[in-house]
């Protein structure tokens, strides 16, 4: 099935902008990555509608790094965390700039965000709790983080990602480079405590990455992508709340593994200079829309970069190029539902 593609435009000029599988011994499903055979956008995609973003003073956003879809709305939300609100047809509708600053109903730090369509609230993660919102940003309600999970242990732990399961229920998540990185903790927001806890296997390969939304939810199941650098993919089971290993991917002698890196671990400067001296492949962002899986890859050669799409009923896996001469074709920061890919561009991105 074919998709559509959304790109929403950044106005720049007041700057802002087949394959082989097989299953392994470790229950994964392996896809052979050096395999994929390359096709154009639209052999993946259904149509690609361009959408500019109003360009008043209050949509200023700077540098984007989240992007979420929610019914009529668009949420992006920039380096810093300040988070805005779009209709579907660009139009500026809120922006947290209102709610800052250190009152109980105010944000003062902001490390994550969603929108959660069962109580149809903004939840924006501080350092030390969540902080409800509605859609224009009126204050509803903020709730502690505990600092114990249910055996007593200290988490020390700051929350980068959440989903949730119902009005008050969510799955917390902290990025890679934090304490806890391999866990998952259950909140009940009307308790204000962790119900409950799992953890997932620690195949972090490095703390690099770009993924702003950790879980994607199909008609099948919901799948979780960990907020590091890694090449593989969960299932979550939300009847039991285990993760289980599904996806695998493989790039052969471009794989880039924690052993190859492992002499540079510490050393910031020489793991860089290691990696980009190399021909390595490896996965930044994921996305599920339906049954389609997209993997956005990084290569050492920026214009070499390409995204993977992989059926899930098939297995089969193609790929599509992120650049055509020298210019990007395909955005860097994408989200997905169950039909549609939304990403965003500057304007002089958009051919």
């Amino acid at each position: 099935m074919k998709i559509r593609l959304f790109i929403f435009v950044l106005i720049s000029f007041i700057c802002f902008f087949s394959c082989k599988m097989e299953s392994d011994k470790s229950n994964y499903t392996t896809i052979e990555a050096t395999n994929a055979k390359e096709v154009s956008i639209s052999d993946i995609f259904d149509s690609l509608e361009v959408i500019p973003l109003d360009t008043i003073p209050d949509a200023y956003i700077g540098l984007p790094i989240g992007i979420y879809e929610c019914q009529e709305y668009l949420i992006i939300a920039n380096k810093y965390f300040r988070i805005f609100v779009f209709s579907k047809e660009g139009h500026f509708i809120a922006s947290s700039r209102m709610v800052e600053g250190k009152a109980k109903n105010e944000i003062n730090i902001a490390i994550g965000c969603t929108y959660n369509p069962y109580s149809k609230c903004i939840e924006i993660l501080t350092p030390y709790g969540m902080k409800f919102y509605d859609i224009h940003f009126n204050f509803i309600k903020s709730v502690h983080l505990p600092y114990k999970n249910p055996k007593g242990e200290m988490l020390g732990t700051f929350f980068d990602f959440v989903y949730d399961l119902s009005p008050n229920e969510h799955i917390l998540v902290a990025r890679g480079n934090r304490a806890n990185s391999n866990k998952y903790f259950l909140f009940d927001s009307n308790l204000g405590k962790i119900t409950d806890t799992g953890s997932f296997e620690n195949d972090v390969i490095n703390h690099f990455s770009i993924q702003n939304n950790c879980f994607s939810e199909s008609e099948q199941c919901l799948y979780f992508m960990p907020p590091y650098l890694t090449e593989r993919i969960y299932k979550y089971n939300i009847t039991d709340h285990k993760i289980r290993p599904y996806l695998k991917y493989d790039f052969g002698h471009h794989s880039l593994t924690k052993e190859k890196i492992a002499p540079y671990i510490g050393n910031d400067k020489e793991l860089v200079k290691y990696v980009n001296s190399h021909d390595f492949h490896y996965p930044i962002e994921y996305a599920i829309c339906d049954s389609n899986i997209f993997a956005l890859v990084c290569t050492q050669e920026v214009t070499g970069e390409y995204l993977l799409h992989t059926d899930e009923k098939t297995f089969e896996t193609k790929k599509i190029s992120c650049y055509k001469k020298n210019s990007p074709i395909f955005p860097h920061r994408f989200i997905s539902d169950q039909k549609h890919i939304y990403g965003f561009a500057r304007d002089e991105e958009e051919a």
